[in-house]
Order: C-alpha cells, then structure tokens, then sequence
C-alpha cells in the first residue's frame, strides 16, 4: 500500500510540471509551473484560455531560507535568468507554452525561494488583453524552493560522500523511486528499504537540475525543491527496461549529503513480521518507523525530524497520518483514513 502510494505521488509530480496543476484554474488567469525535463530547469506556461506570452516581461527573484522556511523579511534578490524562446503545446482551445531556462547561481549556496515574476503584459488574450499570473509557491506554481550546493575547495561535500557511500551496500528508507535516466523518459518505480542498492559511483552532475523531494509525501503534499548540480548515484543493476526502449540506468539524485541522509543508510533494515493494519504501531522505535515509511515529506534535516516528538505525513484528505515520539518510542498514532 505505502508502495503504490509513493508511486502516485510521483506521478502526481509529474502531472503537476506538464501544465495539469493539483487546484482549480479560472478562465481569466495564467498560471507558470515549474518543471525539468533533461536536466534542464523549463517552465509551464498555461491557462484555461488561448493567450500569447512576451518572454521579454519575465524575469526571476531569489529570497533565502532561514531554517526551515522562507524567510519573508528578506529582500528578493534578482537573479540572471537566460528564458529561451517559448515552444506553443497544448490543444488548441487550452494552449501552454514551454520555455526552458538557464538560472544563474545566487550569492550564495543553500536553500531559495525561486520566485517567477512578470511585468504587466506578459500574458494576454487573442485580442490583447492582459491576463494576471496567480501563484501558488508551494505547489510550485509560480514559485519553488531551490537548493544551490557549496562546492567551493574542490567540493568537500561530494568527497566526504564518495568516501561513505562508493562500493558499499545501502538501504533506501522507505523506499527509493528512481527514474529512468533516458531523455524525455517519465517513468519510475520504486525499491523497498529491504532491497540491497549497490552504489558502483557518487558523481556531482555539474549544469544538471534535478526535481527532488524530502522524505515521504504525496502529490502536491510532498516538499518538491529544485536541486542544482544534484549529487548522482549510480547504483548496479538491475536496469529495468521499458516498452521499446533501451535500458536505463539506475541513478538516485540528491541536493547534498543532508538530503542523501533522509533518504539512505548503510546499515541493513530490521526485518518487520506482516500484520494486519497500518504498518506503524505503538512500541515502534523511531528507526523503526524510518526504515518502514521513511522521514516526513517536508523540508528538514535528520538532526531537525529527530528533535521533534511528532511526526505528520501529509496527503491529500483522509490520508495524512502522524506517530508521536517518546524516548524514541512511538506512543500514538492516528492512521491514515479511508475513502468512503
């Protein structure tokens, strides 16, 4: 169950990046969602009406994270953004545009808010009138968090993770969804914690963007970042191969060690008899509950989730669920409920 759920969710994120976003649309708005395909950052650009868009009124803000959210006392800061020429898609009475983007990087590294803005005009109907553009931030619609790494002094971080991680057996917690690694692929599938992931090498994908996530979540539920450079990890066999393709590789893409340590362990899983009901129960240490669902699916770190005594794990209604902690022992949890 928790298995098709992540698989949902990823193809809830996909959904999200090709124009079909997870809330209502007006007719008498555009929307710009935030998506990459190829390792290269592009926008969705859509609407419920035919429109024509001027990439010349575009243009991208950063505001950093403090913690673990935006901080919105800082100043946005600009950022050069390089928007190619837009690519018309879509059916003719509901078009989109796609416009791929090269994106600078900011001041300094770590966590952004990277912001989507537009002059007047930018949007407008066939008989020039001008449509507003409505954001939904955490949704990705207009704006997206942005993880920048610290590779200064010959990228210490990726050394530090080739050293713990290269030629050892890992174990995702949860599970670890990869993708397939061929262009214009948009298929994945999942590997429960109790496969055995062979890591042959750790690589920085330098120029690359990568569409992650923290921890568990579902669909629009789940904290979606934008990684650039992305930590890769190629992991031997087995390739899946799918219908009329060729084989892909096994890659498992991360922002930077803190986000490699929500995801993988070295050690092996304990191993968890079948019960009826939900997987999470009473008396569960808090690896326990790791290693069956994985961390919360929201922006944090293991020394952060690790601090706090409640753990919730969002979804679309009724299916959030929280465990609460005591001494790392879980004492209560409030299963997800079901559809009627």
């Amino acid at each position: 169950m928790l298995r098709l759920a992540r698989i949902a969710a990823f193809a809830g994120a996909l959904s999200l990046f090709t124009g079909q976003a997870g809330m209502p649309q007006t007719s008498a708005d555009v929307r710009i969602g935030f998506g990459v395909r190829d390792g290269v950052l592009h926008l969705d650009v859509f609407s419920g009406v035919p429109f024509t868009v001027d990439p010349a009124a575009l243009h991208f803000t950063l505001r950093p994270y403090r913690g673990f959210a935006v901080d919105e006392t800082a100043r946005a800061i600009p950022v050069r953004a390089v928007p190619s020429a837009p690519v018309l898609s879509g059916v003719p009475l509901r078009p989109s545009y796609d416009i791929p983007v090269s994106i600078a990087s900011p001041p300094g590294w770590g966590m952004y808010q990277l912001s989507a803005e537009t002059d007047p005009g930018f949007a407008r109907t066939g008989d020039g009138n001008p449509l507003p553009v409505t954001q939904f931030p955490e949704a990705g619609i207009g704006a997206i968090a942005a993880w920048w790494p610290d590779e200064r002094g010959g990228d210490p971080r990726l050394r530090a993770t080739q050293a713990r991680f290269t030629g050892r057996v890992a174990h995702a917690y949860g599970e670890a969804v990869r993708t397939c690694d061929q262009p214009h692929a948009s298929w994945g599938t999942g590997y429960p914690a109790r496969t055995p992931l062979h890591v042959e090498a750790v690589s920085r994908e330098r120029g690359r963007v990568a569409l992650l996530s923290v921890g568990s979540g579902t669909g629009d539920y789940a904290f979606r970042f934008l990684a650039f450079d992305p930590l890769a990890f190629r992991i031997a066999g087995p390739e899946a191969v799918p219908p009329a393709s060729q084989p892909c590789p096994f890659v498992l893409r991360y922002a930077d060690p803190w986000h490699v340590d929500t995801a993988l362990g070295l050690a092996a899983p304990p191993a968890f008899g079948t019960q009826p009901g939900f997987a999470v129960r009473a008396g569960m240490s808090r690896d326990d509950v790791v290693w069956l669902v994985g961390y919360p699916g929201r922006y944090g770190t293991v020394a952060s989730f690790r601090a706090e005594d409640r753990w919730t794990y969002p979804a679309p209604a009724p299916f959030s669920w929280w465990v609460r902690f005591k001494k790392d022992r879980v004492v209560e949890v409030r299963p997800p409920g079901d559809l009627p």
